[in-house]
């Protein structure tokens, strides 16, 4: 009987605990975050950019998740079959709806949700913009022309609580951040 990849998804912790969890494995789990599959300039992201510049939502949230599932099948094809594959993030597109749904991954064999700090998700979310929203003139000209839109922290909140239920709703175990650790290492 073949032996199934360890494939595990965890949503709602910080890169540096995938750094953490490669480290202590002496770097044998790879760590990919699902946000950097499709860089921008990639192949994949300007196929994307052509699509968006139609206007066809659908076709372009369809396309962003097959290209998404593309990436992570390589990914995994270039991974060494023995080596667990720790994935960090949401498969769900930044821009997209707040009704629309994560995608599902069936590679995944061990499934991880930390249920969201509003307080850390809120630094993280408006933390890039701080240093804009001071005295940079040009940043609240593109905010009051709508090239930029920053979203209301009752919005974030709402959209991650979501979240949180529709991954709990599909399989994956709600773990407090203090034991992911422990968790994953566990599985290792």
């Amino acid at each position: 009987m073949a032996v199934q990849r360890l494939v595990i998804h965890v949503i709602g912790v910080p890169l540096a605990l995938g750094k953490q969890i490669s480290s202590l494995s002496g770097g044998r789990v790879r760590v990919v975050e699902l946000h950097e599959l499709l860089p921008a300039g990639s192949p994949g992201a300007i196929e994307l950019a052509g699509i968006n510049a139609m206007g066809n939502w659908q076709h372009y949230r369809k396309r962003w998740g097959e290209l998404l599932v593309q990436q992570l099948e390589r990914t995994l094809d270039d991974t060494d079959r023995h080596a667990p594959l720790l994935l960090l993030g949401i498969a769900q597109h930044p821009a997209g709806p707040p009704d629309d749904k994560p995608l599902e991954l069936p590679c995944v064999t061990h499934r991880f949700i930390v249920e969201p700090d509003h307080g850390q998700l809120l630094r993280q979310f408006y933390g890039p913009f701080i240093d804009q929203m001071r005295d940079d003139d040009a940043f609240w000209t593109a905010v009051a022309e709508k090239r930029i839109l920053i979203p209301a922290s009752v919005d974030i909140m709402r959209d991650a609580d979501r979240r949180f239920v529709w991954h709990v709703e599909h399989g994956y175990r709600s773990v407090a951040a203090a034991d992911m650790l422990r968790e994953i290492s566990s599985l290792l």
